[in-house]
């Protein structure tokens, strides 16, 4: 049968950029507690993928739990039967029984799925307004095909996020934006094509805000280097929340753990 064109186009961008990777990360059964999966595509042909699967768990806090990290090599799964590239993501996870035991709830049940429709929507709707030239600054560009499909398939996989401002720069890379105006504090990720996406955080210098304004506790950055997400197992590099703009890769951090440790519902 196939998958939609979107679909296809996102794994065929996958796997043949070696090194880069898709992410999502679902709750425990424990309480507070996430399971954060890396997908490397290898090979697809239209239905099936083969494709390196790594996973490990995380604290409420957001910090790796230590001898949770796994590996699956060379998985296949067949994805002929997914609509989105969330739910063929879901289909590649679901092929490895080991990397699905603890989650709170199956993957592909109406629960999961239904915040994705509001979500997906309106960033859709946010694309094509960039699309139409609608909220672009002087020097600015509609968005570029490969950034908006990163968008489209992110947020089809991220649908219970709070959907975000989008804004599109000079060479038409979209970047999504969420922000706490009364302190000051914006999160960004910037989509610069399927698997790279980067992110960045700012905030006002400590020295002009009062102690209960500022955001607290350490912000976990897993690499820096925006072309390719490190792996699992090294994972060693942190910024601290001092009045820095902090940044790093998207695929290796979990966003919402990081905008609400700067007092960003996101």
């Amino acid at each position: 049968m196939g998958c939609p064109p979107i679909v296809s186009q996102y794994f065929k961008a996958l796997s043949m950029r070696r090194g880069e990777a898709a992410t999502l990360t679902r709750p425990l059964v424990v309480s507070g507690q996430t399971r954060s999966f890396r997908i490397a595509v290898t090979a697809f042909d239209g239905d099936m993928v083969i494709a390196d699967l790594i996973w490990g768990d995380m604290d409420g806090s957001g910090r790796r739990i230590r001898n949770t990290t796994k590996e699956k090599k060379m998985l296949t799964a067949d994805v002929s039967h997914a609509t989105t590239t969330a739910e063929a993501l879901q289909a590649i996870i679901s092929a490895c029984p080991e990397a699905t035991a603890g989650i709170a709830r199956p993957l592909q049940s109406e629960e999961t799925r239904r915040p994705d429709i509001a979500c997906i929507d309106a960033v859709k709707r946010s694309l094509q307004s960039l699309a139409n030239g609608k909220g672009l600054k002087p020097g600015e560009i509609p968005p570029n095909n490969s950034s908006a499909l990163a968008v489209i398939t992110y947020f089809e996989v991220n649908g219970t996020l709070r959907p975000p401002e989008l804004l599109s720069d000079k060479t038409g890379t979209v970047r999504a934006q969420w922000k706490n105006v009364a302190r000051g504090l914006n999160f960004w990720l910037r989509f610069n094509k399927p698997g790279d996406i980067a992110w960045s955080m700012t905030f006002p210098n400590p020295r002009t805000m009062s102690a209960a304004a500022l955001p607290v506790g350490i912000v976990r950055g897993r690499g820096v280097n925006s072309g390719k997400a490190p792996s699992l197992k090294n994972q060693k590099s942190s910024c601290r929340v001092d009045g820095r703009i902090p940044s790093g890769n998207a695929n290796a951090v979990d966003p919402v753990m990081l905008a609400k440790v700067m007092g960003i519902e996101i």
